[in-house]
């Protein structure tokens, strides 16, 4: 086992470094993003108590892996703006779920990079299996690299529409006069409990965090995509297809 870096200055090992690297900011990014959510009800005046009811607003954050139909559980007073002895504690959730395509994305950022790193030190310690007459791990690793390119285009894309249905839920004026879990549900355009007034969105927090996750997930599918052409350059196959080029030092373009 010899020590070797010149594998590093080749576009095969500089491009795996960044894969090794965005890889990482992929997974970090979408696993640390986070969204505060929520809304407002304003109450009417009670006639009978000659009191209005002052609610807080009902909020809740949604985090990794966006399941809000499970881990979004928030509490609210019913009869809701009711001031009376028969106000109960109930509790409902925000719908929907990005799980899945949360959890793909992730999984593929771990997988790559670990798949990265492993592969850097196969470059740096075993480089003789690139220069072999086999050549058979330049094969392997171009195959490879192709599946991850698709696989990561397919995760990105997921996790995009994934994060869309988080945006549509974060803006919760388009659901919870539907929603008859909700406190604001409507009923023949009347609210279920008639004493609010109004119920309006509190804004959603900032969405960057999880559009740069998106945006590295995708330049994770075009740094894969370009490494296949040198890894190609490294197979047999390039070699047969081009004799000349047997003499030229390995990773040239």
């Amino acid at each position: 086992m010899a020590f070797n870096m010149e594998p590093l200055k080749e576009p095969r090992g500089f491009l795996r470094l960044l894969q090794w690297f965005f890889a990482m900011i992929a997974f970090a990014t979408c696993c640390d993003f986070s969204v505060k959510m929520g809304f407002q009800i304003t109450c009417k005046p009670d006639i009978q108590s000659n009191v209005t009811v002052t609610m807080d607003p009902i909020t809740t954050r949604a985090t990794y892996p966006f399941s809000l139909d499970q881990n979004t559980e928030v509490k609210f007073k019913s009869p809701v703006c009711s001031s009376g002895p028969d106000v109960k504690e109930e509790t409902f959730s925000f719908p929907g779920t990005a799980a899945s395509n949360a959890e793909f994305f992730v999984f593929m950022g771990v997988i790559t990079w670990l798949y990265c790193f492993a592969t850097l030190a196969l470059y740096v310690f075993y480089s003789y299996l690139y220069t072999d007459e086999q050549k058979s791990y330049p094969k392997i690793d171009l195959i490879i690299a192709a599946v991850l390119a698709f696989i990561w285009l397919a995760s990105s894309s997921g996790w995009a529409h994934g994060l869309l249905t988080v945006k549509g839920i974060a803006h919760v004026e388009s659901w919870i006069y539907e929603d008859p879990q909700s406190p604001c549900f409507k009923a023949d355009k009347d609210f279920k409990y008639p004493l609010i007034e109004d119920c309006k969105d509190i804004g959603a927090g900032g969405f960057g965090t999880g559009n740069a996750s998106i945006l590295i997930g995708f330049l994770n599918c075009f740094l894969w995509t370009c490494n296949t052409w040198f890894l190609y350059k490294e197979t047999s196959w390039y070699r047969a297809r081009n004799p000349g080029q047997e003499g030229l030092p390995a990773g040239n373009i």
